[in-house]
C-alpha cells in the first residue's frame, strides 16, 4: 500500500494527509513529503540516529502537528 504523494515506504493508507518534513535544520537541505505512518517511522529513525551523531550533525525531531500540509496543486 502506498500513498502516491508520499516519499516514504511505510504508508498505512493509499490516501490521506501528506506533510512537508525538512530533512535538516538548514532550509536549503530539502524536504520529504510524508504521510502520517511514514512520518512516525522517520522520526523514530532520527531519534535513534541522533544518539550516534555529534550535536551539530543531528537531525531535527519534529511534531506532526507543527508541519504544513503538502498541497500538490
Amino acid at each position: 500500500m502506498h500513498n502516491p504523494n508520499c516519499d516514504g515506504e511505510h504508508c498505512l493508507s493509499e490516501v490521506g494527509k501528506v506533510k512537508v518534513v525538512p530533512i535538516g535544520a538548514n532550509p536549503d537541505s530539502g524536504n520529504l513529503l510524508l504521510c502520517r505512518g511514514c512520518f512516525f517511522h522517520e522520526m523514530q529513525w532520527r531519534h535513534q540516529r541522533n544518539r550516534e551523531l555529534e550535536p551539530s550533525a543531528q537531525f531535527p525531531v519534529l511534531l506532526w502537528e507543527e508541519l504544513s500540509v503538502y498541497d500538490p496543486e
